[in-house]
């Protein structure tokens, strides 16, 4: 256990460099590993959902999302009260913390010192734009959907609002059009249960 601490202790260290050299992939596989040894950690559990959030693996991100829930239904909430760091990882950590525990406005703030440092994320953008929708202001939300998609036109997340943002404009055909696009952008990605889960809004 003091070994595991260590190195829980040095991966928080390196989270802030890692964060602006995109290196998610590499950090995602420490935290896995940990994990195998550890599975019912919470502070890693929380970490690795930030990080698959981060990188838009949303399949993996709702895994972790779904066995935090069941271990500690408030982790989020007490994660938004206890993070006081002020670094790029930190800033990601209070975001979805605040937004899993209802505190939207705070979500918001923190998503923008985010996008203020890597304008070029798109996921990022796809969680401006999300929480913009969320919150009734659609001119924005469309705007950054736009922006994203230019960036990356195989996030699904930004088309899943595209055609959410189109239905509710009453633009039902290209609604439709972007519907299947995120299907399609899930199927490719071997994202099963969230296709199932959209393919069943359809029916």
């Amino acid at each position: 256990m003091r070994n595991l601490f260590f190195k829980i202790l040095i991966f928080n260290l390196i989270l802030t460099f890692v964060s602006f050299s995109y290196d998610w992939k590499s950090l995602s596989q420490n935290y896995e590993n940990l994990l195998i040894k550890d599975p019912n950690n919470l502070d890693l559990l929380f970490d690795l959902f930030v990080i698959y959030m981060a990188e838009g693996r949303l399949d993996k991100a709702y895994d972790i999302y779904k066995k935090i829930e069941k271990l500690e239904p408030n982790l989020f909430y007490k994660k938004a009260k206890e993070i006081k760091e002020e670094n790029i990882f930190s800033y990601y950590q209070l975001a979805f913390a605040n937004y899993f525990s209802g505190n939207k406005e705070k979500a918001l703030l923190y998503f923008n010192k985010i996008y203020n440092v890597n304008p070029q994320d798109d996921w990022v953008i796809a969680y401006l734009a999300y929480l913009h929708y969320e919150m009734g202001n659609i001119k924005s939300s469309e705007s950054l959907v736009d922006e994203g998609i230019k960036i990356n036109s195989n996030n699904e997340a930004l088309h899943a609002l595209k055609c959410a943002i189109y239905y509710r404009k009453g633009n039902y055909l290209l609604a439709l059009k972007e519907y299947f696009i995120t299907l399609s952008i899930l199927q490719k990605k071997g994202y099963s249960e969230l296709w199932q889960l959209l393919r069943g809004l359809a029916h």
